[in-house]
């Protein structure tokens, strides 16, 4: 691994950008971990991470050719799966291989709101008698609605 301008530091603080660290990090991605992830258990912050992929284009590469193995080593394991006759693998792997054929379009946001109303006891004793003569149409509901 070649680490472009890092080895030419000298001031400040030494880099925890090693050869060992990155090695742990490609291993970390290759096994699933997000890159947010793998920092924290190399014990670098997110926001190191980040400024050493902007600072190092190689590393950048490295890291995202970890993930790609990462991803083709669990899409074989999906077809693996699928083709032992498991359909539930069998349609991961469809909507994974064919994404926009096996992808819902739509999608749904459900929302419930839940409100509380608070009166006096003559109040509600008020509401309730209106709201049986609403309901059953006498007539002077009939008067109010003209």
């Amino acid at each position: 691994m070649q680490l472009d301008h890092y080895s030419d530091r000298k001031m400040g603080r030494p880099s925890k950008l090693t050869a060992e660290v990155v090695d742990k990090l490609l291993k970390a991605l290759a096994d699933g971990l997000t890159l947010e992830q793998a920092a924290t258990s190399v014990g670098v912050h997110r926001d190191t991470l980040r400024r050493w992929r902007e600072e190092n284009p190689s590393l950048n590469e490295q890291l995202e050719q970890a993930r790609e193995e990462c991803r083709r080593k669990m899409f074989g394991v999906i077809k693996s799966a699928a083709e032992c006759g498991d359909y539930k693998a069998a349609e991961t792997f469809l909507r994974m291989s064919f994404f926009p054929h096996y992808t819902k379009p739509e999608t749904n946001v459900n929302v419930g709101v839940q409100t509380q109303f608070v009166c006096s006891e003559e109040t509600r004793q008020r509401l309730i008698a209106l709201n049986q003569k609403l309901l059953s149409g006498s007539s002077e509901t009939r008067q109010l609605q003209q």
